[in-house]
C-alpha cells in the first residue's frame, strides 16, 4: 500500500466517523473530498493543475468508456473540472477502498 492509498483510506474513515466532508491534498497535482451520505459516499477528485478543458475531458471519457466511465466528470461553480465517484455503503456502514487503479483513472480523466 502506498502513501496515497493510506491518505484516501484515512480520509474515508474520517468522513464516515465525523459524518461530514473531509478534504485532502493527495499530491502536488490532485485533491480529494470525501462526502458521506446515508447510503453511499461521494468521492470527488480535482486537479490543482487544471490543464484539460471540459470538451477534452468529455471526449476522453467518450473515447475510452470501458476505462473511464467509472468516474463522472463535473464542473464546480468556479469552473474547475472534477471527477466524481459514488461508493455504496457496506453492511457494516463502511465502504470499499478506492483502489489505486481506480484512482489513477480519475487522474487520467482530468489530465
Amino acid at each position: 500500500m502506498n502513501d496515497e492509498d493510506t491518505l484516501i483510506d484515512q480520509a474515508t474513515r474520517a468522513a464516515l466517523a465525523s459524518r461530514s466532508p473531509v478534504e485532502m491534498n493527495l499530491d502536488n497535482e490532485l485533491w480529494m473530498v470525501v462526502h458521506p451520505q446515508a447510503d453511499f459516499v461521494v468521492v470527488t477528485v480535482g486537479s490543482h493543475l487544471g490543464r484539460a478543458s471540459p470538451v477534452q475531458v468529455l471526449q476522453r471519457r467518450q473515447e475510452r468508456p470501458e476505462r473511464l466511465s467509472c468516474w463522472l466528470p463535473a464542473m464546480l461553480n468556479d469552473g474547475q473540472l472534477v471527477a466524481i465517484k459514488r461508493l455504496p455503503r457496506l453492511a457494516g456502514g463502511g465502504v470499499d477502498s478506492l483502489s489505486p487503479a481506480t484512482f489513477e483513472l480519475a487522474r487520467e480523466l482530468l489530465a
